[in-house]
Formats: C-alpha cells, sequence, structure tokens
C-alpha cells in the first residue's frame, strides 16, 4: 500500500525510477514524449530476471539496467549525457512515508523523521522495511516530510480538495550537464 493514494502529491518528476531532467515548474499539460531509441528488452527464467534499455529522449539519454533476484533488485545506470541547463536526477523511490528513515554515510547513522538531506555514497538507506544501498559515492537526496496536492491536479472530474501526505521520496543527483 506505499502507493495507496499518492498520486495528488506525487512529485511527478521523480517518479520511481526514472532519469529526467528536474524543475520545480509543474509539468505542461500534453508535455508528454516518446523516447527516441528502440532498444529495451528483457528475459527471465521464471526465478530471476533482467530488463535494460538504451533511453534518449531530447538531450537527456542514458543506459539502464536491472536485475532481479530473490529479495533484491539491483538497478544500473551508465552512460547519463545531458548537455542542458537543468539537473539531471534519477529517483530512487517515492512512496508514502510509513515511520523514519535511516541512513548511513560513512558509518555515521542518522535517524530521518522530517526534512531533506543531501550526501554522497557509498551509503545506504532504510526505510519501511526497505533497504537501499549505493556503493558509488554519487550524490543522494533524501526528503521526509508532508506534501499536499489535489485529485484535480491530476483528473479534472475529481474534487479540488486540498489532500496532505507524508512522503518519503530518495533521489541521486546527477547534476547539471552530467557526461557519462
Amino acid at each position: 500500500a506505499e502507493y495507496q493514494d499518492i498520486f495528488p502529491v506525487w512529485d511527478w518528476q521523480r517518479l520511481p525510477g526514472i532519469t529526467c531532467e528536474y524543475s520545480d515548474e509543474p509539468l505542461a499539460p500534453g508535455s508528454a514524449t516518446k523516447g527516441e531509441r528502440s532498444f529495451v528488452g528483457g528475459v527471465s527464467d521464471g526465478q530471476f530476471g533482467m530488463a535494460a534499455m538504451d533511453f534518449a529522449r531530447s538531450r537527456l539519454s542514458a543506459r539502464k539496467t536491472w536485475f532481479f533476484f530473490d529479495n533484491e533488485v539491483v538497478c544500473l545506470g551508465a552512460g547519463i549525457v545531458c548537455p542542458g541547463g537543468l539537473a539531471v536526477v534519477t529517483s530512487v523511490n517515492q512512496c508514502l512515508r510509513k515511520g523514519a528513515a535511516l541512513f548511513c554515510c560513512d558509518g555515521t547513522r542518522q535517524v530521518i523523521e522530517r526534512g531533506e538531506r543531501r550526501f554522497k555514497g557509498p551509503a545506504w538507506v532504510h526505510h519501511d522495511g526497505v533497504g537501499y544501498v549505493f556503493p558509488e559515492r554519487g550524490q543522494l537526496a533524501l526528503k521526509c516530510g508532508v506534501e499536499t496536492g489535489c485529485w484535480q491536479r491530476i483528473n479534472l472530474e475529481k474534487p479540488a480538495d486540498e489532500i496532505k501526505q507524508e512522503v518519503f521520496s530518495l533521489w541521486l543527483e546527477h547534476g547539471n550537464k552530467p557526461a557519462d
């Protein structure tokens, strides 16, 4: 139930798993575009699996791969390139917050009930029974707190009443103009 009714308060530029140019501006209606490369694939033996994609849209390109095991998923990204001026991020997860988040960086553990933190890996984060491990020294961001929105933002036939939800969000920051 980690995503139950989160949609009105979701940051739609940080959907779990996406890599994008990030802006605080809301997405414009009708701004969806398809990727420019056709390579995507997956394989499974019925127990384990792998999926991969060669992604390109507008100025941003990346190669992404996911490996699925019994109780873990390994996500790899490489070749992230974007000559544009906006910051590029990869969202790890954005879900309803259930309790505190615990993160450990350089051997120092910290509990986050609310707030936003940035830190460099290697690190790990734990929230709601899920652990996230980051072996490289990438820039990570973690945010726990109340987000507001309304159903009408995403469906004009729904009520415009303000909704508040506690949200956990974790993402990688690749910076402006990442090159490989």
